[in-house]
């Protein structure tokens, strides 16, 4: 089969890969290289580096609905455009224009979570599972008929795990609805859009921690924002960012974010329970574990965090 493949982040990379060795990628659409990092370099976007290791041809627009987009799409001949995390909103013209449409793998259980963040917004939300779901694109914001869908449990995992997971997952699924595409195989299955719910974008501001919620909601807000951005507190004007937390019991009456045990391991206080913090990052520096940052780093019982 044809196949334009559209991603922007590693997130699509193991899906680009599994789809070049059963399918024909003829086009590899991505955003264009940006400047990252402290020389403000211009880097290349992760599935642009993973499709010219492949031999695949990139094309970088700048707005992808445009004449000039649609015109080089279209001369490509696709007869199916997979969308993995593209980053911009792909328009009616488009998603009209191949023989199978335009197929979205995305990473939540629709109809929950749909939009920009569902990973992070589910683990934020102690969500006891998650997974993918392969989509047929709609003008709505990730309301289109389901082919595919698996889950998996979010226990012990953070962000960075859950990403990993449905990365390989995703992969495996969009081989198979391609697979049951050219067969003629795949009964649609409508969305119940009175399920919804949606997963806004996430900035790294919405990664500060509130001691004054559960230490299970803490716990969750940890997990969810580990690796990237972190879940983050102060301490002295500086940020300190959080994670392998642990809920643990205590009896503190201690205001919410003190302190309780800086003794070769870190517990603070929460609204009600506690949370024992596994790794610390102070601002500017590496993420240490806990008995490796307390060594050189020094933390006092009775301090409150983000005051």
């Amino acid at each position: 089969m044809r196949v334009v493949f559209m991603s922007t982040p590693d997130f699509g990379v193991k899906a680009l890969e599994a789809i070049a060795k059963a399918h024909q990628v003829v086009g590899v659409i991505t955003q264009q290289d940006k400047p990252r990092g402290r020389g403000k370099k211009m880097m290349p976007t992760p599935i642009k580096e993973s499709a010219l290791s492949l031999g695949i041809t990139v094309y970088q627009p700048k707005n992808v609905n445009d004449k000039e987009s649609y015109e080089l799409i279209k001369s490509l001949n696709p007869e199916v455009i997979v969308v993995v995390a593209y980053g911009q909103i792909v328009k009616r013209d488009l998603l009209d224009l191949p023989k199978y449409g335009c197929i979205n793998i995305h990473a939540s259980l629709l109809p929950k979570y749909r939009g920009a963040a569902p990973m992070v917004r589910a683990l934020m939300d102690g969500e006891k599972e998650t997974g993918i779901t392969i989509m047929k694109m709609e003008e709505g914001l990730d309301t289109g008929p389901m082919a595919m869908m698996k889950s998996t449990s979010t226990d012990g995992k953070n962000a960075g795990l859950i990403h990993d997971e449905l990365a390989i997952m995703g992969a495996e699924l969009i081989v198979k609805t391609l697979e049951q595409l050219e067969r003629n195989e795949i009964i649609w299955e409508k969305q119940d859009d009175g399920k919804a719910s949606y997963a806004h974008k996430i900035s790294k501001e919405d990664g500060q921690v509130h001691f004054n919620n559960a230490a299970e909601e803490v716990y969750h807000h940890i997990m969810a924002f580990d690796p990237y951005p972190g879940a983050f507190t102060t301490l002295d004007g500086l940020t300190l960012k959080l994670f392998e937390p642990e809920i643990v019991s205590c009896s503190a009456e201690e205001k919410p974010g003190t302190i309780l045990s800086a003794e070769g391991q870190l517990i603070i206080s929460c609204g009600t329970g506690c949370i024992k913090v596994g790794a610390l990052q102070k601002q500017g520096k590496k993420r240490m574990e806990i008995k490796e940052f307390l060594r050189g780093n020094r933390l006092l019982e009775g301090t409150v965090l983000g005051g």
